[in-house]
């Protein structure tokens, strides 16, 4: 293992915003940067993890109604499929996941699934899914020979099992009830 990848390991959480705070606003470059600190910033790609639900059969919530009429309403659909998006700062490279209730749907028979799909009995990220997207991504970042550093709100959900060792992906957990600013998919 070389010096420089070593030393990459032992940058602090601190050193780490400090590296990305400088890279965003445009202060330094990545060269600048790598030789203050002693480490190849190439090759860290900065990624946000952020899920949303998809309510794909809920109509709107209000209507236009003329004067004199009486809208009719109706209880809410509540068929949903929850939304991973992956995506770094640039938008150059972006995943999505997608979780389903049903483990074979039925539009899909036959069909090439345009994205990952998982299933669970109620559509949520559970920790088991989220282990298996992230080792996956992990995988993914060993071939390409990319380290990452992963923002992901701190959903209970979202904390790895212990013994769990990812070796390109470092996850850094937002602050509760972040705003729009802090996270950017948000």
């Amino acid at each position: 293992m070389s010096a420089s990848k070593r030393k990459l390991t032992t940058l602090n959480i601190d050193q780490k915003i400090e590296i990305l705070n400088a890279l965003q606003s445009k202060a330094k470059k990545r060269k600048e940067l790598s030789v203050e600190y002693g480490c190849d910033l190439s090759t860290i790609a900065r990624v946000n993890a952020d899920k949303t639900g998809l309510f794909y059969k809920a109509l709107p919530n209000g209507t236009l109604a003329a004067r004199g009429e009486k809208p009719q309403g109706g209880k809410s659909q509540k068929e949903r499929l929850t939304i991973l998006f992956l995506g770094n700062m640039d938008g150059s490279d972006k995943e999505v996941y997608t979780i389903g209730r049903s483990k074979q749907p039925h539009c899909f028979r036959g069909k090439n699934i345009p994205l990952p799909y998982f299933a669970n009995t109620k559509a949520w990220m559970t920790g088991a899914l989220w282990m298996k997207i992230i080792k996956d991504f992990d995988c993914a970042t060993v071939k390409q020979n990319r380290k990452v550093l992963l923002f992901a709100d701190n959903a209970t959900c979202h904390k790895l099992d212990e013994g769990v060792v990812l070796k390109n992906v470092n996850i850094q957990f937002l602050p509760p009830n972040p705003t729009s600013i802090i996270q950017p998919l948000d």
